[in-house]
């Protein structure tokens, strides 16, 4: 994934994630967003208010963005490594766990490749 066309919403957007009304509001989830970066809270409140943000905001956002996508790369890899070696094994007594990992490794895949 590459996230040169994104904008410092999107980017902040695939930092934080899910934003889960139930345990936090904006206030948190930009907050933590801002732990995430190290950036100040303001700084990511103007990014995702489509502000005018820095080029130097702007990189780290999408550096940190970009390592949150090769991390789940790098764990979509894993489920299929470990999907193998169970059939490397027995294929056929694992077979629903061998599904259950190669799904999961697709819908992380999935999430990865796809702009939010």
């Amino acid at each position: 994934m590459t996230t040169g066309n994104f904008s410092a919403r999107e980017l902040v957007r695939i930092i934080g994630g899910l934003l889960d009304p139930t345990n936090e509001n904006l206030g948190r989830y930009l907050h933590r967003v801002s732990m995430a970066t190290g950036l100040p809270v303001r700084l990511i409140e103007a990014a995702w208010h489509c502000e005018a943000v820095s080029k130097n905001t702007q990189l780290i956002l999408r550096a940190k963005a970009e390592g949150i996508a090769n991390e789940k790369r790098d764990t979509a890899i894993r489920f299929e490594q470990i999907a193998g070696r169970l059939e490397a094994v027995d294929a056929d007594f694992y077979r629903r766990d061998i599904d259950a990992l190669r799904a999961l490794a697709s819908r992380t895949r999935s999430k990865i490749d796809r702009k939010r």
